[in-house]
């Protein structure tokens, strides 16, 4: 197995360190794993991307980010059109959606709907 899903699939499965989630202007989602690796992810089309950065730079500054031409020296890109796994496909969409419904605070809604039913 590639090392960026099985470190895809530790994420997913010790999501409780994934802080920071931001919505950056590109369509992307951003966020700090562990308090040190900055990470963003990207759906288009049927493809996944995944970035890795290596940068001082906050989040919130990543995500505001237009010109990336100037910026190619501090991140490296994963795709699952590169990986050509459906292991690849499964975990960067698993990853995508954990971080869609964290950032929405959906596990709070969904907790409440389903506290309601057992009142």
């Amino acid at each position: 197995m590639n090392k960026v899903v099985q470190a895809v699939n530790s994420m997913i499965l010790k999501s409780d360190r994934i802080t920071q989630i931001t919505d950056g202007i590109m369509g992307e989602l951003f966020f700090l794993y562990d308090q040190k690796y900055k990470w963003s992810i990207l759906k288009s089309g049927l493809e996944y991307y995944l970035h890795f950065y290596r940068t001082d730079m906050p989040i919130s500054e990543l995500a505001q980010i237009q010109d990336w031409d100037r910026f190619t020296n501090i991140f490296s890109t994963f795709s699952t059109k590169e990986l050509k796994t459906r292991e690849a496909n499964e975990s960067f969409a698993e990853l995508y959606q954990l971080l869609r419904n964290r950032r929405l605070d959906m596990d709070k809604a969904l907790d409440d709907i389903i506290g309601d039913e057992n009142a």
